[in-house]
């Protein structure tokens, strides 16, 4: 697990995209940042994050540069995932659960390519599974707890059913072993 370090006045666990060049976590991360940022990349920056969970923070990722998140869990925080309105800022998500926050997804960003949450989860998110400018056409082949994504012609192919993991006595999502 990492021990969050003070940035810019709030505890941050990890920050990526500062030499510009990119980093890259390949290897499963545990991020436990109470109140604050789990992972933050600047404008300008890339970062791959395979295999990460990140709980009780209150954003677990910002991108305002390029973020690749794959098979992550993202549960019990603030805000799940957050897209900046920076120019150029993106995030890709595969394979994710972005579970039990107050806001699963925020995108703040315009751009219709900031946005790509595939084959995932965003569910039991208290304010909103996802909110700001993000749309269902930025989620494919995804379950989510919003009626209007799975409704009609559904063309992103999206679900609308409990995933059944989130433990409800507890208001919580079990730790991995």
């Amino acid at each position: 697990m990492l021990v969050a370090p003070a940035i810019a006045g709030r505890p941050t666990g990890i920050t990526l995209g500062t030499n510009g060049a990119g980093s890259i976590y390949r290897m499963p991360v545990i991020v436990q940042v109470p109140s604050g940022v789990g992972v933050e990349v600047l404008p300008g920056g890339t970062a791959d994050l395979f295999g990460c969970e990140i709980r009780d923070a209150g954003i677990a990722v910002v991108s305002a540069g390029q973020v690749t998140t794959r098979s992550c869990l993202i549960s019990d925080g603030d805000v799940g995932l957050s897209v900046t309105s920076d120019a150029g800022a993106m995030l890709d998500a595969l394979f994710c659960s972005v579970v039990n926050n107050t806001i699963g997804i925020r995108n703040l960003n315009a751009a219709p390519a900031s946005l790509d949450f595939e084959h995932g989860i965003a569910w039991a998110n208290t304010s909103g599974d996802f909110t700001d400018l993000a749309t269902c056409d930025q989620f494919v082949s995804s379950d989510l707890g919003v009626a209007a994504c799975s409704a009609g012609a559904n063309p992103s192919n999206d679900l609308e059913i409990d995933p059944a993991f989130v433990d409800a006595t507890n208001a919580s999502i079990p730790q991995r072993d």
